[in-house]
C-alpha cells in the first residue's frame, strides 16, 4: 500500500512539474512580440514573409516542443504517463511528421541536428515516419 501511494505521488508530482513547464512555455511564447507576429503569418499562410528573427524563433521554439515530446517517452514506459496521454501525444507527432503536414517547424527542427535527440526517440520518430 505504501509503494503504491509512493508512485501516485510520483506520478502526480511528475504531471505537475510537465505541467507547469508547458504552461511557462505557452505563456512565454504568447507574449514574446517576435512569436506573435510569426504565429500571424504562419496562421494565414505567410511563412515566405518570417524575417531571419522570425525564423529563429520558430526553430527555438519548435526545439523546445520536440524535447518535451522526447521527455513524454521514457515517462510513459516508466509508468509516469497514462496510456491515454501517451497516444494523444503519439498521434500529434503522428500529424507533426505526417507527409501530409509537409515540412512542419517541428520536422525541420528534428532533422536539423537527428543525433540531439535520443535513440529511442529517434527510432520512435523514423517508425512514425514509415507509417
Amino acid at each position: 500500500m505504501e509503494l503504491r501511494q509512493t508512485q501516485e505521488i510520483a506520478i502526480a508530482n511528475a504531471n505537475q512539474s510537465r505541467t507547469e513547464n508547458t504552461v511557462e512555455l505557452l505563456l512565454t511564447i504568447a507574449t514574446d512580440p517576435v512569436f506573435r507576429s510569426l504565429a500571424a503569418k504562419a496562421d494565414t499562410g505567410r511563412r515566405d514573409l518570417f524575417t531571419p528573427e522570425e525564423q529563429w524563433t520558430e526553430n527555438q521554439v519548435a526545439t523546445a516542443t520536440l524535447y518535451t515530446f522526447e521527455n513524454f517517452y521514457p515517462q510513459y514506459f516508466a509508468g509516469f504517463i497514462p496510456a491515454d496521454r501517451w497516444r494523444g501525444t503519439r498521434l500529434t507527432l503522428v500529424r507533426l511528421f505526417s507527409r501530409a503536414a509537409g515540412n512542419s517547424a517541428i520536422a525541420q527542427a528534428y532533422d536539423e541536428f537527428p543525433e540531439r535527440w535520443s535513440d529511442d526517440f529517434q527510432r520512435l520518430i523514423e517508425e512514425i515516419r514509415a507509417e
